[in-house]
């Protein structure tokens, strides 16, 4: 495990998903939902991956997350592991609505370290950690003019070759 690692969220972090028409084209349809991917998704993935493993944790359902993840990523092996909602411990919310937490323990028990990986997220009040390993992004509900990856990938670029049980400090 030399390369650092990103995990990486899906809903509204990368992606969209949505019953009723937003006003523009979906990216692609999934189970019925129309799927908008965020503004330089693509690009986002290709340049991270050059110099992080990447990893994706949703709180998204199995066969879902395993389409959205073909859509993105093709026949391509680059996901060092697929977290899913099996993987998240249900919660109650303060507003009382359910949530999934995700305890960012199971990723040590695959075999990492606090300081080799971090967690993109745009619900970071739902990941459990023990560390400041928590990147938050604003939410993305399909805005063309959104820019946020961009941002981020200067972001986690800057932090390679770090401690990144710290990388919400940067």
């Amino acid at each position: 495990m030399n390369k650092k690692l990103v995990v990486l969220d899906l809903d509204e972090t990368l992606l969209h998903a949505c019953h009723e028409w937003i006003g523009k084209q979906p990216s692609f349809v999934i189970s019925n939902a129309m799927i908008h991917l965020r503004p330089g998704v693509d690009d986002f993935i290709e340049a991270i991956s050059k110099d992080f493993n990447i990893a994706i944790w949703t709180a998204s359902y199995g066969l879902y997350t395993k389409d959205i993840i073909k859509k993105l990523f093709g026949t391509k092996t680059i996901l060092r592991f697929v977290l899913t909602r099996e993987d998240c411990d249900p919660i109650t919310e303060s507003d009382g609505y359910p949530a999934f937490e995700k305890d960012t323990q199971k990723i040590l028990d695959l075999g990492w370290h606090y300081e080799d990986f971090v967690i993109v997220d745009d619900k970071p009040h739902l990941v459990k950690s023990k560390h400041l390993n928590i990147i938050e992004v604003r939410p993305f509900y399909g805005s063309t003019t959104d820019t946020e990856l961009f941002r981020l990938k200067e972001r986690i670029l800057s932090i390679l070759g770090t401690d990144l049980k710290h990388a919400n400090k940067t």
